[in-house]
């Protein structure tokens, strides 16, 4: 017997008409997802006409094949027999405890909970009940899954991704939306990204939890997969290639706090700083000299051309150009600690350091400067320290992890077309010839001595083959590419043997063909570039210090009001830190500075304290209280290393005499 389908349509209709409404009121950004333009044919509700079953479809296959509900309940319990989880342990590297408080403390903790991180003590099946931080979902179809999962589990952030709004569309007809009210409570997410590329929407979903949700929740990630067709299993597959940057450059309190420090002394120095008024002529020519193996077979080559490029040496590649007898026009460094001063005064000639200008990022180590007669200042992108500039100033991005990031974004944001890439290997062949020769990392007398490097990642080589490559390295040339993706206009060829960077063009030194162009006069453009109007603002800097000051005593406050004696289980502390969390991310919303000094410190101490209290709680110890106290420690030193700071500033600036600008 036939089914009334006019009946059912009316009353997926009616549904459809009520998940609006209640969008429209509590979620608006999802309503905003459906106006995407959808790219698939053929697409939405199949209704039986004899049974009334539904189903979805895309492209005219059905997907289902079955009573979807049925099906969804029963992947779910699937999920929990055979689910997948993404697991990565927190950063426990504690060698520079002596000069870095993060360090320090984390140090303090380890000795205390008497064990490390361990992935394999993390591990366990997926259970009614559970509790993640993080829970991505792969496929809406027809929602039926989602209302049981957040049924099933209690999930802090909820990522649901898929394809085409259609599919989206075809859910508001099915299932009743305001399964939300019950899930968004306590400073929950829910977030639904439509992306047709599903390399692209791995890569935005990755950037997504790194930048905006709370990273250390994603330690112990289920992944969801609604339906085994190919956009679904590409983006996993990318997104399991990306997940460990998801960990990465947070940063730490101590590195901030220099920032902040060294920035606020560099001012006092007057270093002209970068403005970004005037671009190079568009035939000019950037070598970008890393300190990568293979740049011991491009000396002479780079030696030979120094007339047909501006030079910019990157980092410790310097000693490398110095022990052959070549100066840059350029050299950049980034790096806030001493031991970019030490590698410096490793080369050993002060008069090669004053035959050539230095530029350097905003937190440099002030001392660097001194080595120089010529330097100058830029203001990097999501620095502490950019903080205390008038925000129309330019500010690099992607100028970090390393120096070569650093060289090329300048290059670029001078207006070089372009650029040849020289020892930027991002990895190497041979763990033992990790950097060019004559490199401070083969002094065995130096701090800087590494006898091997590490070669658990193997990559594919500029030119062919294997190349091994480390986490670092892999942020590095990661944000390269993400980097080249925004500027398509810009020729940059990639002369390395070492890793393959995608968005640049491998070239073989052997092909290069230069022209002559008015080398001198785009060097004077370059310098230009930098002023010292910032020395007129000095009202605004005390203005900025008095803000920080205020953001700092209520951050301590309402973080030391949740850290309390009350909290006994895990899943309490995660809560509360979560909390802490979004805190600190509202500040960043409101405009506000203190998000970018504590910030990246107190993800590494989440995650660290979440991970270890949960690898404990499985075995039935609690290590709450314990813990609790450890991070309270943690905050009040740096909230009064903080508070100490600003008031030394804030004195020195408001004694300094008027600054006349020459």
């Amino acid at each position: 017997m036939s089914v009334n389908v006019q009946d059912i349509i009316k009353s997926l209709e009616e549904r459809k008409n009520r998940n609006l409404k209640y969008l429209e009121k509590k979620a608006p950004q999802i309503l905003e997802l459906l106006k995407k333009p959808s790219k698939l044919s053929n697409t939405g509700i199949y209704i039986d006409s004899t049974t009334g079953r539904l189903d979805l479809q895309v492209e005219g296959k059905r997907l289902y094949g079955s009573d979807p509900l049925k099906i969804s309940i029963s992947q779910v319990d699937d999920f929990e027999r055979t689910g997948f989880k993404f697991y990565i342990k927190p950063d426990t590297n504690t060698q520079y405890r002596d000069m870095m408080m993060d360090m320090r403390h984390w140090h303090e903790y380890l000795t205390k909970a008497k064990e490390e991180p361990n992935v394999d003590f993390v591990k366990k099946p997926i259970r009614k009940g559970d509790r993640f931080g993080t829970f991505l979902c792969l496929g809406i179809g027809l929602g039926y899954h989602l209302v049981e999962i957040t049924k099933r589990y209690e999930i802090k952030q909820l990522i649901v991704v898929e394809r085409d709004p259609e599919i989206l569309k075809a859910s508001l007809f099915t299932v009743d939306w305001q399964f939300l009210d019950k899930y968004m409570k306590d400073n929950r997410t829910f977030n639904v990204f439509i992306k047709e590329n599903p390399t692209e929407g791995a890569e935005e979903v990755v950037r997504y939890c790194q930048f905006v949700l709370n990273p250390p929740l994603s330690f112990d990630m289920p992944v969801y997969l609604c339906f085994n067709e190919s956009y679904y299993t590409e983006f996993f597959s990318e997104f399991h290639r990306r997940f460990s940057q998801i960990f990465t450059g947070w940063g730490f309190f101590q590195d901030e706090y220099w920032s902040v420090e060294h920035t606020l002394e560099n001012i006092l120095n007057e270093i002209p700083l970068f403005y970004r008024d005037t671009s190079v002529s568009p035939d000019a020519v950037a070598f970008i000299i890393g300190a990568g193996p293979s740049l011991d077979k491009s000396i002479e080559f780079i030696g030979e051309n120094m007339e047909k490029a501006v030079i910019f040496s990157c980092g410790s590649s310097l000693a490398t150009l110095h022990k052959a007898d070549l100066k840059p026009d350029f050299h950049i460094e980034i790096e806030r600690t001493v031991e970019t001063y030490d590698a410096l005064r490793w080369i050993n000639d002060e008069n090669y350091f004053k035959s050539f200008p230095i530029i350097f990022n905003n937190p440099m180590y002030p001392k660097v400067s001194t080595l120089f007669e010529e330097k100058y200042m830029y203001l990097k992108q999501n620095d502490a320290g950019t903080l205390f500039f008038n925000p129309s100033i330019a500010k690099l991005s992607f100028s970090n992890p390393t120096v070569v990031n650093g060289g090329l974004s300048f290059a670029i944001n001078a207006g070089f077309k372009k650029i040849y890439l020289f020892g930027t290997d991002m990895g190497y062949k041979d763990p033992k010839k990790h950097h060019a020769s004559n490199n401070v990392s083969f002094d065995e007398k130096s701090y800087f001595f590494k006898e091997e490097m590490e070669k658990d990642i193997e990559i594919e080589g500029n030119f062919g083959g294997k190349v091994y490559t480390n986490l670092i390295l892999t942020w590095a040339r990661t944000w390269l590419e993400d980097f080249l993706k925004t500027v398509p206009e810009i020729e940059v060829f990639n002369t390395s043997d070492g890793a393959k960077i995608k968005g640049t063009i491998p070239v073989q030194i052997e092909q290069i063909k230069l022209k002559k162009f008015n080398k001198e006069q785009e060097i004077r453009l370059i310098k230009d570039n930098f002023k010292k109007d910032y020395l007129n603002e000095r009202e605004y800097l005390i203005s900025r210090l008095t803000q920080l000051e205020k953001e700092t005593l209520l951050y301590k406050k309402y973080s030391l009001n949740l850290l309390n004696k009350h909290l006994k289980t895990t899943s309490q502390l995660m809560d509360a830190l979560h909390n802490i969390f979004v805190w600190i991310y509202l500040n960043q919303v409101n405009g506000g500075m203190l998000n970018y000094l504590v910030r990246g410190g107190f993800l590494h101490y989440e995650h660290l304290t979440l991970f270890l209290c949960y690898q404990k709680e499985i075995r039935g110890i609690n290590f709450v209280s314990e813990t609790v106290e450890a991070i309270r420690r943690y905050i009040e030193e740096s909230t009064s290393m903080l508070l100490n700071l600003i008031d030394k500033y804030k004195r020195l600036f408001k004694n300094l005499l008027p600054i006349e600008i020459q």
